[in-house]
């Protein structure tokens, strides 16, 4: 498969207090790393980092593309459909968050072995979905511009209307047993426990 990824970087992060693409783990900014640790997945050159309008990003690879949200606070579903247009070249598009430093290649292999003939593959734990760390078929940012232009933003309506694999807790356990892939942070404590976590 032809897999790229989109990496979105452009949240708010009002709850954090600053820009959780710079913050520091491992010594480098988190962006640098999410962006290192997929390269064990996907080559550089097909990579897409969506970042805010005047948002000042970390230094990356150069071979990394950068594009920016093409309207202002319209939430992950803007970042989305600008990220899967940007992958338009790919026949698979695994995505992710800045925030979420632990995503292992294992993981994003076997979501990517799970598209076939499906729109979209989407983590469901415990009833509760993952669309920012899924796999998508580019075609999807259509779907996605029709919703923004409705006005209609939220990510989890959008992923229910595509054809959408769910994967289960036991269907990824069996790469990523703890599910470290998952875990993002939205505030200074979720920051510290997953620095606190990588340090086991």
């Amino acid at each position: 498969m032809n897999l790229w990824a989109v990496i979105l970087c452009g949240g708010g992060s009002r709850r954090m207090g600053s820009d959780k693409a710079t913050l520091d783990f491992r010594g480098e900014p988190m962006l640098s790393y999410v962006v290192r640790r997929l390269s064990a997945a996907i080559s550089l050159e097909q990579m897409v980092c969506v970042a805010a309008q005047g948002q000042t990003l970390p230094k990356l690879p150069a071979e990394v593309s950068v594009v920016r949200d093409r309207n202002r606070d319209c939430g992950p579903l803007e970042g989305l459909a600008t990220g899967l247009t940007a992958a338009q070249d790919a026949h698979g598009v695994f995505v992710t968050t800045c925030d979420a430093p632990l995503v292992s290649p294992e993981f994003v292999t076997l979501l990517a072995s799970m598209l076939k003939d499906h729109e979209a593959v989407v983590p469901q734990i415990d009833e509760q979905l993952y669309p920012l760390t899924a796999v998508y078929r580019p075609s999807a940012a259509k779907l996605a511009d029709e919703r923004l232009r409705r006005g209609e933003r939220r990510v989890i309506d959008w992923v229910a209307e595509l054809n959408t694999r769910y994967m289960s807790r036991g269907e990824l356990a069996k790469v990523d047993p703890e599910l470290w892939s998952l875990r993002s942070c939205n505030t200074p404590e979720e920051y510290t426990a997953l620095v606190e976590l990588d340090s086991r």
